[in-house]
């Protein structure tokens, strides 16, 4: 009985410290979440930015090309042009403005969401892959502890084979691979997002996607070259 008492003592302090791990892995995950709704806050502040820019350039053009101030204007410098063309030149150059500012700003909005993400996923990837670790060494820490009570109560070796560290290593690696990121991944996920390089942004959401599940890794160009993906936001 002693021995399954010391053992249950164990467990429960394993357990309680895998609760905190796992606190700790939740924390860091919102800190995650926060720092992302502080990346769409600035896209959305860049869609305010867009739209005021727009109203003052629609008034701009009412106050200095709107009207006759237009058309003399344009007929000063243009004498032969028929008249009716002074308002429809005015009118394009002012759509022209509008088409441009707001193709621009869809694809800065764009490229920051889609960069928010990636950064998030990232920083989110490798939170859970320190709770891996600290799982993997508290379970680590409870089999060894479980061993020496053996050895200490009976006063022989549960089993001489366990006697390597390596052994306990294999046996939680084993246990615990089925959640391990890493097994997923593209083996060179880290060091292609911390090298980075920009791509356009349906290249690299596709890009991204095939990085975190691994997938499609034997046709990824940046693969075969050796790790220069993911432009960081």
């Amino acid at each position: 009985m002693l021995y399954f008492d010391s053992v249950y003592a164990a467990i429960n302090s394993c357990v309680r410290s895998l609760l905190n791990i796992i606190n700790g892995r939740d924390a860091n995950f919102k800190d995650v979440d926060a720092l992302k709704d502080i990346y769409t806050a600035n896209a959305q502040a860049l869609e305010t930015f867009s739209a005021n820019l727009q109203s003052s350039f629609g008034q701009l053009a009412s106050i200095t090309f709107g009207g006759t101030s237009a058309t003399a204007i344009v007929a000063y410098y243009f004498l032969k042009l028929p008249i009716f063309i002074f308002p429809l030149v005015i009118n394009c150059r002012w759509c022209s403005v509008i088409c441009g500012s707001q193709t621009v700003y869809c694809t800065l909005v764009a490229k920051k969401n889609v960069k928010a993400n990636i950064r998030t996923d990232y920083q989110r990837d490798l939170y859970y892959q320190q709770y891996v670790r600290a799982s993997k060494d508290a379970l680590k820490g409870l089999f060894t502890e479980t061993l020496d009570l053996y050895n200490e109560v009976y006063g022989v070796s549960y089993d001489t084979k366990y006697d390597d560290p390596k052994t306990i290593e294999a046996l939680i690696n084993n246990l615990m691979e089925s959640i391990d990121f890493k097994k997923y991944a593209c083996p060179k996920i880290y060091k292609c997002y911390a090298n980075g390089k920009k791509f356009n942004q349906k290249d690299l959401a596709q890009q991204w996607s095939n990085c975190e599940s691994g997938e499609g890794t034997d046709g990824c160009q940046f693969f075969k070259e050796g790790a220069q993906v993911i432009g960081k936001a």
